[in-house]
């Protein structure tokens, strides 16, 4: 529930309140010198009220015509903002409706992040999500299924070849991955794919529309042969006490490495000394391309 919500009917059971206050207080007390004081805030009351309710009723008719119904995260018609998580509670959210596996669970938006990212949901979002940045990237869908595949069947590997193509992938690595999903519900697996590469889209042009972070910040090139020990080495935190050290994401590596072509390169970054005095320093590794970050990993924070 959004904060302002809240406001409205607080205002407005102050404003009868402290309306009664002053009316009591002038008929009982006329010549008590807290007639100026209830007079006084009587009139912000007044005056404030009608302005929050206002307020309210300006953004809930804003939220309408966005498709957004008030109080709720429903909507009634076009697309939520993209992001991972509301795209994966979309996502379950559609199996949910069939599934006997989920019926009995509470909706997904009531989900910790963390079982969110162990469904067969998560599975199809990250392989979708990486094959259209390998596809921007430049790389052929064979190319693009042969990476994929090197990293996911580190995990689980299957002793039949791959499919080559895309969607036909991800439905293989689903039965890999997941076995009790139902793909046999065929409409279901169309829907959570259609999802999946809507987000994906949102997501490739977002990246390739802004540095990953600035290009001042970089400060020392490696090789991809050097990653593991750097990764090591940079558990120093520059900031001094307060600081965190993060162990980097098998998906962010992942992302770095499947991402990586002959040309890019791969450096140290590091934020100015004065966001570390400040308590925003961020040191990592980016990968960049044509002078340009495209991709990050954060190794330590204060």
């Amino acid at each position: 529930m959004e904060w302002w919500w809240v406001l409205l009917p607080i205002w407005a059971i102050a404003g009868i309140g402290f309306a009664g206050l002053f009316l009591w207080t002038e008929n009982r007390t006329s010549d008590s010198d807290d007639l100026l004081v209830n007079i006084f805030v009587s009139m912000l009351i007044a005056v404030g009220a009608p302005l929050v309710v206002l307020f309210c009723i300006a953004v809930a008719l804003s939220m309408l015509i966005r498709g957004e119904i008030p109080l709720t995260t429903h909507r009634l018609w076009g697309k939520a903002p993209a992001n991972r998580n509301s795209t994966l509670v979309e996502m379950i959210a559609l199996r949910r409706r069939s599934d006997p596996n989920l019926k009995d669970m509470p909706h997904p938006e009531k989900w910790i992040i963390a079982d969110l990212w162990r469904t067969a949901e998560a599975a199809v979002l990250e392989i979708v999500e990486l094959a259209s940045l390998l596809k921007f990237d430049g790389f052929t869908e064979e190319e693009i299924i042969e990476r994929i595949e090197a990293w996911r069947s580190a995990t689980v590997e299957r002793p039949e070849l791959p499919p080559s193509d895309i969607d036909s992938y991800v439905r293989y690595r689903v039965e890999c991955e997941a076995p009790r999903y139902p793909l046999d519900n065929k409409k279901l697996f169309a829907r959570t794919l259609e999802i999946a590469k809507a987000y994906a889209e949102v997501s490739t042009k977002s990246s390739a529309a802004e540095d990953s972070v600035p290009r001042e910040w970089l400060e020392e090139r490696i090789s991809l042969i050097e990653l593991d020990r750097k990764l090591i080495e940079m558990q120093r935190i520059p900031g001094g006490p307060g600081g965190l050290f993060l162990s980097p994401k098998k998906d962010e590596m992942a992302r770095i490495k499947l991402r990586m072509r002959k040309e890019d390169e791969l450096w140290i970054y590091e934020s100015p000394p004065e966001t570390w005095i400040n308590l925003g320093g961020r040191r990592g590794v980016a990968l960049v391309r044509d002078g340009k970050p495209i991709e990050n990993i954060v190794l330590s924070m204060n």
